[in-house]
């Protein structure tokens, strides 16, 4: 596992540069994922990565399979 790559831990949902506010999710398409990697596992593996759409998607995720884990923030391109 190769931890000197990764940012240090801040929050378990982390955001990039161009995040929407917090709050309600707005109307149409996804513009913005979630994504968290297990470092633990092999790239391919069916749990390397998860994608998820929503923040409180992400931070139930979290909490419910990896209580120190995190997830970043990502651009949709259409």
């Amino acid at each position: 596992m190769i931890r000197e790559f990764e940012p240090p831990p801040r929050s378990r949902v982390q955001f990039g540069p161009q995040a929407s506010s917090l709050g309600e999710a707005e109307e149409g398409p996804i513009k913005t994922v979630w994504v968290y990697v297990n470092t633990s596992k092999e790239v391919g593996d069916v749990d390397h990565l998860k994608v998820v759409a929503t923040e409180e998607a992400a931070a139930k995720w979290l909490a419910e399979n990896d209580p120190e884990g995190v997830a970043f923030e990502y651009d949709v391109i259409e």
